[in-house]
């Protein structure tokens, strides 16, 4: 998400809340995990453009 207003930081919430609940949905590998935010953020906050960092632990 691009800003740094508050509709930027509401958008950004709702993409971290997405992330959440999908992860914990399945046991499954990162790539099938962003696969499946991208899915639902393409059907659920249109015209939006998320760019995601996952780093191992």
């Amino acid at each position: 998400m691009t800003g740094h207003d508050v509709r930027a930081a509401v958008a950004m919430s709702q993409v971290r809340n997405m992330l959440r609940g999908i992860a914990c949905d399945r046991r499954e590998p990162p790539n099938a995990i962003l696969r499946r935010l991208d899915l639902a953020q393409q059907a659920l906050l249109r015209h939006k453009v998320v760019t995601v960092r996952v780093s191992g632990t």
